[in-house]
């Protein structure tokens, strides 16, 4: 952690060739919870460094936090997030930069609807060059109403955030927001989230960008045995090319179960989404509660990692992987020596990036023996 901080967690990750970058959130006791991303040289990850917020951030925050980041070069990446204003309200927060030198968080520009003290945020960002990103998130509206945003980078400039709409399904007040995006090339991306089509019922929604247009966002069907009161959400999408994603989440059973749910996006066309219920030997059945919150996909196969249940409840870290266009069973990833153990373990993997070399690392957190309501960040690797 940086000087001074403890309860940290990462919640996003990327890598360039060699070297990655990972970002989250740690606590101060004078500053509160603040913006952090740590960096690995040589196979060594170095302490990690906390991130100057705007002039307006809240003097000890409440939730300010690096949520994604994407690294189009091995000297340059972007990360995204959001902290908390004096107004009081959240704003989005961007950042650039990499290694140990990041520039003073920003704050962008929302769109033209957006409420007078706004809550926004930025939870996912995919970039193809240095000067060509695009982030994605949420904010309210002047109605109050929580509507899903994108903001464009290009030519080293990042332009004023623009509202998508929301599925024709959706509610009038449709809670919607964007939490991942994945663009194989300029102009042409794809965007995962979460809607209401009505109060209690959370669909999930994808949004494309074909040639520098961003369409209206489609609902995805829920797997078969799905609750008939959904509550589901995508976490993360990865992108061989325009036509080709995979998009990760969770969902509920008609038994009130929570299972991963993997969505595929074939020849420019989102297939039903399907639940995933291969998970790691002693999984909990009866009150399962398990997800999948990042995914990598490179040409030939793709990576995702989240966490599941065990007995008692206790939460244990997982990756799984498609070969062949197969998903295999989920692993349990084992913990950092110092881990608890017994019932008050509590892990998770909540971002993951993988190279074209097939080497992976993903990021999150667990609970260690010192104190059990103060999280330690992890990363986990496979050369």
């Amino acid at each position: 952690m940086p000087a001074g901080g403890s309860a940290g967690t990462l919640a996003g990750i990327a890598c360039a060739r060699t070297s990655c970058v990972t970002g989250g959130s740690y606590y101060h006791s004078a500053a509160g919870q603040l913006p952090m991303i740590a960096a690995e040289s040589g196979g060594r990850w170095g302490t990690a460094i906390p991130i100057a917020l705007p002039a307006n951030a809240q003097p000890k925050n409440g939730s300010a936090v690096i949520a994604s980041i994407s690294c189009p070069a091995e000297t340059s990446c972007i990360a995204v997030g959001n902290y908390e204003t004096t107004a009081p309200s959240l704003a989005a927060l961007i950042t650039a930069g990499h290694g140990t030198t990041w520039s003073p968080g920003l704050a962008p520009a929302l769109p033209s609807n957006a409420a007078a003290a706004p809550d926004a945020y930025l939870t996912g960002v995919s970039c193809t060059s240095p000067a060509w990103c695009v982030a994605v998130g949420g904010y309210t509206d002047k109605s109050h109403n929580e509507e899903a945003m994108v903001v464009t980078r290009s030519g080293g400039r990042w332009h004023r955030a623009r509202a998508i709409r929301s599925p024709v399904t959706a509610a009038a007040n449709p809670t919607a927001h964007f939490a991942a995006v994945s663009c194989p090339k300029p102009g042409y991306c794809v965007a995962v989230g979460a809607y209401t089509t009505r109060p209690l019922d959370d669909e999930v929604m994808a949004a494309t960008e074909v040639r520098g247009r961003w369409r209206q966002a489609t609902q995805i069907r829920m797997p078969p045995g799905a609750s008939a009161q959904p509550v589901a959400e995508l976490y993360s999408v990865s992108c061989r090319s325009a036509r080709d994603c995979v998009a990760t989440g969770s969902y509920a059973d008609s038994q009130s179960r929570g299972y991963p749910l993997i969505v595929s996006y074939s020849r420019g066309r989102w297939q039903r989404a399907a639940g995933f219920t291969r998970l790691p030997a002693g999984a909990e059945r009866a009150g399962q509660f398990a997800t999948l919150n990042g995914v990598s996909c490179t040409a030939r196969t793709c990576t995702a990692v989240g966490s599941y249940e065990g007995p008692h409840g206790v939460a244990f870290a997982m990756v799984v992987v498609q070969a062949a266009s197969r998903w295999g069973r989920a692993l349990r990833i084992r913990l950092p020596a110092g881990a608890a153990s017994g019932p008050v373990q509590d892990a998770t993997l909540f971002a993951v990036a993988c190279h074209a070399t097939g080497r992976c690392a993903a990021a999150g957190s667990y609970v260690g023996t010192t104190d059990a309501n103060a999280p330690e960040a992890m990363v986990v690797s496979r050369a």
